[in-house]
């Protein structure tokens, strides 16, 4: 059993070899190896949106031709839309009342003619029927994923940004107590 552990070893050793490189190559040829990581990350988070885009495209273009060669599929296409639609209407039931409610007091607020008081409660209205337009044109067009989609490639990117962060972290933290060690040592404490 070691005291220090091999995770530990090998955090110390990127950090020597940060220091190294920053004192043989200089901070430009750091700031380049950070450059590469950070291109590596942009990729693989790229490669992702693009490997569930293109998976997503395909899924609808099969499901698009295989209704087309049933009879009837139109009527079919109908009903998904219906089902998604009802669906939509369902799982934003309360943001769909808050819209209403807004645009009723907005009618209200013009019947009175207080005209800036409507003027505001419209302005609210659009901001607030802007992500529920989306989210349901999202739904209609299959693509209501997204954001989970997004997330499983986040957390994919999110390994090695840890383990960056552990191994300087690391290195600072071990250097940081052999030097307060060390004070202590010659300080007689």
């Amino acid at each position: 059993m070691t005291i220090v552990g091999e995770k530990n070893v090998e955090r110390v050793e990127a950090v020597v070899g940060y220091i190294k490189r920053l004192f043989t190559e200089g901070p430009a040829a750091l700031w380049a190896e950070f450059k590469d990581k950070l291109a590596d990350l942009r990729a693989t988070f790229f490669d992702g949106v693009q490997e569930w885009a293109i998976s997503k495209i395909i899924q609808a273009a099969v499901t698009k031709v295989m209704t087309m060669l049933i009879p009837g599929a139109g009527f079919l296409q109908a009903i998904l839309g219906i089902w998604q639609t009802i669906q939509f209407f369902l799982q934003k039931i309360r943001e769909i009342a808050t819209l209403v409610n807004s645009i009723l007091d907005s009618v209200s607020q013009i019947a009175k003619g207080a005209i800036g008081a409507a003027a505001n409660y419209i302005e609210k209205s659009i901001v607030e029927s802007l992500p529920l337009v989306i989210s349901f044109l999202a739904k209609l067009l299959g693509l209501d994923k997204l954001a989970p989609a997004i997330k499983a490639i986040i957390e994919k990117l999110r390994t090695p940004v840890t383990k960056a962060v552990d191994t300087v972290v690391g290195g600072i933290a071990k250097a940081g107590s052999s030097a307060v060690g060390k004070v202590k040592g010659a300080v007689g404490g």
